[in-house]
């Protein structure tokens, strides 16, 4: 009797100890699910930079001061440039928005211009008609877009705020994460190979694929900036972002944007410099292959179509902190699924031909 009334306390201390444990991970969630991404990116930071803050640690510098200073380094050479160059575009959108929701001169030199447009009256085409219907999608899409882009504006002093939280995750990831991760080992009811195989996911997905995106990104929107200032195109900025957020959805990248580019130019009457922006938008595909081949080595890159998924599946969770974490939570399902069978049959639920 003694020994069933010690069962039974054993049970009841273990049911409300994993009511007491869900319900604080559920406030803790709660109060920090806020901050979540942030501080994800910055694990994400500290992970690509893992190697070079490795090599200054081992120097005079120690582990706290080698943090430091590739925090530092981030902060100035990414996380502030982007965010200039972010503010940037944002306000050319705006002003791009502005100019196409206002009727003025460019509406009646625009309508001028598809009026004498030979091509659409052997199509059979109304001129007018056609003109009317051009102004009006400009008018559209100028309102849109100055809708988004001040949207997005109000959003920049929490983008500073988080961006400040992430250098601080990195930081301290920096610093402790081997120790967090030592200290999880124990917390973690999973067996040591399945978690050597889901860190390896993490660390291979955010370390190669993310640094070839990234620098493929950045290629593309470099080139793009090149030509819109080389082609006389306003909005040079504004297009190099876009350019570098398109250029992680794969078959898309950054296409929409010389295309509007190409458009623009024809509008303009300037048939010599559109074909030449098609020419350098479809040599970007290849300037991608190219980066993302040197940076990879051979190294096994995720289906463009699960890519895809995940990409566009990450911005509907996360917004524009997607395009990384999307990739990566596959990644992590596939390493799960990549264990299963050796799980499955250690607990006898798989044949061994399985």
């Amino acid at each position: 009797m003694p020994i069933a009334r010690q069962s039974a306390q054993s049970r009841t201390t273990l049911v409300i100890f994993i009511v007491l444990l869900v319900t604080l991970l559920a406030l803790t969630f709660r109060m920090v699910s806020t901050f979540l991404l942030p501080l994800i990116m910055g694990s994400i930071l500290s992970i690509l930079f893992r190697k070079l803050y490795l090599r200054l640690s081992g120097t005079k510098l120690g582990s706290k001061r080698a943090a430091l200073f590739v925090t530092l380094g981030i902060v100035l050479i990414l996380i502030i440039p982007v965010g200039l160059i972010f503010s940037l575009a944002v306000r050319q959108g705006i002003s791009v928005g502005r100019t196409l929701s206002e009727s003025g001169v460019s509406y009646q030199s625009l309508s001028e211009k598809i009026t004498n447009w030979p091509v659409l009256k052997s199509l059979g085409i109304d001129p007018e008609s056609a003109s009317t219907d051009v102004q009006e999608g400009a008018k559209n899409i100028g309102k849109y877009l100055l809708a988004a882009l001040l949207g997005i504006a109000s959003f920049l002093p929490n983008l500073a705020f988080e961006g400040v939280l992430m250098a601080l995750s990195c930081f301290f990831f920096l610093v402790d994460g081997r120790r967090f991760l030592d200290w999880m080992k124990n917390k973690i009811p999973l067996d040591a190979e399945v978690r050597l195989r889901l860190t390896k996911s993490v660390v291979e997905t955010s370390g190669s694929v993310i640094w070839a995106t990234l620098a493929a990104s950045g290629a593309q929107a470099g080139i793009i900036s090149v030509a819109f200032l080389s082609l006389g195109v306003p909005a040079a900025v504004l297009a190099a972002g876009a350019t570098f957020l398109l250029a992680w959805i794969p078959m898309v990248g950054g296409s929409p944007v010389w295309a509007l580019g190409a458009v623009y130019l024809l509008l303009q009457g300037s048939v010599t410099k559109m074909i030449a922006l098609i020419a350098i938008g479809l040599s970007m595909g290849i300037v991608d292959n190219l980066v993302r081949a040197s940076i990879l080595k051979g190294r096994s890159e995720m289906h463009p179509l699960v890519s895809l998924v995940a990409i566009f599946g990450g911005i509907e969770m996360f917004g524009i902190m997607g395009v990384f974490l999307g990739p990566i939570i596959i990644a992590l399902l596939i390493a799960v699924m990549d264990v299963w069978p050796l799980l499955g049959k250690r607990a006898g639920l798989l044949g061994q031909n399985e």
